[in-house]
């Protein structure tokens, strides 16, 4: 009876509290966390890769390859300027800090816009630095000079030249009192020796190329036999030899593009080409052996009606290319690897000959007839 009573007050209890009596226990669903972790931080925004960085890495090899092949892409770049602008580096470090961790985006938008405008610095810097006055201002000067070596009645000499940066043109001096005559831009220090061996250098720290340089005028005797060694950078080179009196000549190539005419005499040659784009005139007379080491850079082999030749060949990865040379045969090997290419003329004691030794790199090499074949 007491059980019943009691019963009847629960019921009467969640009545009055506008409840029902369940007989399935309730429940109640979790809230959501709001993407929280365990210890309730929200986890960090994934943001989309740039695709800015690879795109000027792209477009630098991109121009850096077309410069290297030749094409009229030889911009004098300012390094110095650059360098000088270093902490600006920090500063671009630092916003894309900021653009991964703003939540906001329109703040990442703005870091990024300031992003964009100092990569446009630096690339304006080290394009255009020595043509912005304020800038120049800051920026060492190039020095031009004179450069004059008596003849002093020499039969023989060695001559060394290591250019610079700057676009170089070599000629012969005809009737002429000096053996090496010229003017030279530079940043750095000039160093001539006029005693003994003839050496012609420049010195610097390394960061002062690419800045305005004038273009180097140097001309060479005809008179002495001449050793002459030549040490090319990354300036076009133009090196007309003709009318010289060689006995040995070496020559280091660089990312410069060069063109190389030879003089006629009874010589050897030694030509280690580099990146950049070069073109060979080979002799019309005399005598001759040429070893050639190809690099990356394109070669154009133009080889006179005068003379008979011979070509050695180890094949690299660039290409040997004979198709407009078709009087070259092949003498012994394979015409797509290793062997002996020769013109139907040729002789060892033919007055008229050249004899190359022609290591191919990844560049090709072109055979070029002139007029007359």
């Amino acid at each position: 009876m007491e059980d019943d009573i009691k019963t009847l007050k629960e019921q009467e209890q969640q009545r009055l509290n506008g409840t029902a009596a369940l007989s399935e226990p309730v429940v109640v669903p979790a809230r959501p966390n709001n993407n929280r972790d365990k210890h309730g931080h929200r986890p960090r925004r994934r943001h989309q890769p740039s695709l800015f960085g690879p795109l000027l890495i792209i477009g630098a090899g991109i121009y850096f390859l077309l410069r290297n092949m030749g094409y009229g892409l030889d911009l004098q770049l300012n390094w110095w300027a650059l360098w000088q602008a270093w902490p600006i580096f920090l500063i671009l470090i630092g916003l894309k800090i900021i653009s991964e961790q703003a939540e906001s985006g329109l703040l990442r938008g703005l870091v990024n816009l300031a992003r964009l405008g100092g990569f446009a610095l630096l690339a304006g810097l080290l394009f255009f630095g020595h043509q912005i006055p304020w800038v120049s201002n800051f920026l060492p000067q190039a020095q031009v000079a004179d450069v004059q070596v008596p003849l002093d009645g020499r039969e023989s000499a060695e001559v060394t030249i290591e250019f610079n940066s700057a676009p170089a043109q070599l000629t012969a001096l005809d009737d002429s009192p000096d053996l090496l005559a010229g003017n030279v831009s530079y940043f750095g220090n000039l160093e001539l020796t006029r005693d003994g061996p003839i050496t012609l250098q420049t010195a610097s720290n390394g960061l002062t190329s690419g800045g305005s340089l004038a273009e180097w005028q140097l001309g060479l005797s005809t008179v002495p036999a001449l050793d002459l060694d030549l040490d090319l950078s990354s300036g076009a080179a133009d090196l007309d030899l003709r009318g010289l009196t060689l006995q040995n000549l070496e020559i280091d190539g660089s990312s410069g593009a060069t063109t190389l005419q030879l003089p006629d005499g009874n010589y050897e040659a030694e030509y280690e080409v580099g990146s950049g784009a070069t073109v060979i005139h080979l002799p019309m007379a005399g005598q001759q052996t040429l070893w050639l080491n190809g690099g990356s850079g394109g070669i154009a082999l133009y080889l006179s009606p005068e003379m008979a030749a011979q070509i050695h060949l180890e094949q690299g990865s660039g290409r040997f290319n004979t198709s407009d040379a078709e009087w070259l045969e092949l003498d012994s090997g394979s015409r797509t690897g290793d062997g002996v290419w020769q013109t139907a003329d040729y002789d060892a004691d033919n007055p008229n000959r050249i004899i190359i030794y022609l290591e191919t790199g990844s560049g090709s090499v072109r055979v070029v007839p002139v007029s007359g074949r």
